[in-house]
This record gives structure tokens, sequence and C-alpha cells, in this order.
């Protein structure tokens, strides 16, 4: 509940300075229920899922053997 609060906070804040932006959230588990909820645009970070995939390795995306394309949506989302 006290993440939820901080977020809704920001959120807030946020609209109450610049009425009409757009949000988009980092986050591990993108969420439509919190899309809808917060008021923004919940996209998958360059976490792991677990710590067990995580083991060893770097952020998804900079590993040798890993896909680009968690980097590449961040880069593309950062960019609007």
């Amino acid at each position: 509940m006290g993440d939820d609060a901080m977020l809704l906070n920001l959120v807030q804040g946020l609209k109450a300075e610049y009425p009409d932006c757009s949000i988009d959230f980092l986050c591990r588990h993108p969420s439509k229920k919190y899309d809808e909820e917060f008021g923004f645009k919940s996209v998958k970070n360059l976490d792991h899922d677990s710590k067990e995939a995580a083991a060893g390795r770097f952020f998804l995306g900079m590993n040798k053997d890993g896909s680009e394309k968690f980097v590449n949506k961040a880069i593309e989302i950062l960019e609007r």
C-alpha cells in the first residue's frame, strides 16, 4: 500500500503541474489495471522477472546471448 500511495502522489503531482503530460511508467510487471488506476502507460523495464532469472546476468538486453528488444523499447519510449 505504501508504494502505491507514493506512486499516486507522484502521478497526481506531475498531472497538477503538467496537466497535459503523458506518463510512461517503467516497471518489472506492466499492468493494465495500474494503467487505468493511475492514468499512465506501464512498460516492461530492463529487470529480469525473478532473482533466479537474473543470477549471473546483466539487465535484459545487455547479455551476450540476449535480445536487445528491451533496451530498444526503453530508448524508443524516452525519445518520444
